[in-house]
């Protein structure tokens, strides 16, 4: 749980309470936030996606007129694959956001919905904290 030191107990006494409610509630937020950028980052990625699916296909095929238009010369072939190369980088941030940058932020969302229903323990009246 998440322990909270307090060095004065208020008057009311109803310290523990309403603090556990504070970080439910702002956890819970963060929990709600997080996923929201996480579907964000899943729809940027699917549109680039389409969108270096796209320019590969019209790389490909200006290669391959390249390479029919200049006689199958070896200089075609540099131009060609270089083309091919270049189809290729335009796939690589897509394939890295729907691969590999999702993984801090379902992380990140586990940690704050854990947190948003952690207990919180106050405790009140603790002058020396040291760290366990």
């Amino acid at each position: 749980g998440l322990v909270v030191h307090l060095g004065q107990p208020a008057e009311g006494g109803d310290d523990g309470l309403m603090l556990r409610d504070a970080v439910h509630d702002y956890f819970a937020g963060r929990a709600v936030a997080t996923r929201k950028g996480l579907r964000q980052l899943f729809r940027i990625g699917r549109i680039s996606l389409l969108i270096g699916f796209a320019f590969m296909a019209v790389m490909m095929l200006v290669g391959e007129l390249a390479y029919s238009l200049f006689s199958r010369a070896a200089y075609a072939t540099l131009i060609k694959e270089s083309l091919i190369i270049s189809g290729w980088v335009a796939l690589w941030r897509p394939a890295e956001i729907l691969l590999y940058d999702r993984w801090p932020l379902i992380r990140e969302r586990e940690l704050f919905q854990w947190l948003a229903t952690a207990p919180v323990i106050v405790r009140a009246g603790v002058t020396d904290v040291r760290p366990a």
